[in-house]
């Protein structure tokens, strides 16, 4: 990606409260990027908020929200418009794994994963790219993983959403957003509050 002026932007971060969301919200706080923080922990959001602003100085947003909710971005979409709030960057960091036999799994938890994982951050991003088209900058970055790389017998609900950010379009047509609209973030074995 070419190299982006953080002067004046907003950042919204979902799965912000803890792990890779969290310090994506510090660093991009130090570059002095104003931020929307998007979780289900209504609490812990607003004590980061409240520490990055003091801080840092920056301008933060907390928006409690569980992206498994089938209504989860109408919702975050209601309060950014109402806020007018029109996010520079997002992104998509949130997630989840059930781990064990396919059929032996609850289908409505896995329903949940696929929710948060995979249309969740379509929604989003199928939200909030037009304004950043129409803007001629902005980026948008999904967290994957490097797991589902390779088979993984006992892990088939994460393994089937996280390989479409690795493989989704990098331009939007003849348009593009910072010269890449999408970027996939594959982290390996990481140490976060990742649950399964």
């Amino acid at each position: 990606m070419k190299s982006f002026n953080y002067s004046e932007k907003t950042a919204l971060i979902t799965g912000a409260s803890s792990g890779i969301g969290l310090e994506f919200a510090e660093q991009l706080a130090a570059r002095g990027v104003s931020l929307v923080l998007v979780a289900r922990t209504q609490n812990k959001l607003q004590a980061l908020a409240n520490r990055l602003t003091q801080q840092h100085g920056v301008t933060t947003r907390v928006i409690a929200q569980d992206l498994s909710a089938v209504d989860a971005t109408a919702t975050i979409m209601g309060q950014l418009h109402e806020a007018k709030i029109f996010p520079d960057i997002l992104i998509n960091n949130a997630g989840f794994a059930t781990y064990g036999v396919f059929d032996a799994l609850s289908l409505d938890r896995q329903r949940e994963e696929i929710q948060l994982n995979c249309l969740s951050p379509i929604e989003l991003t199928h939200a909030l790219l037009p304004a950043m088209l129409k803007r001629g900058d902005g980026a948008v970055i999904n967290v994957a993983s490097t797991a589902p790389s390779s088979p993984i017998p006992t892990w088939q609900s994460m393994a089937r959403p996280k390989p479409f950010y690795c493989h989704s379009p990098r331009r939007c047509g003849p348009r593009t957003v910072n010269a890449a609209c999408v970027l996939a973030l594959c982290p390996g074995a990481t140490d976060t509050a990742f649950s399964m």
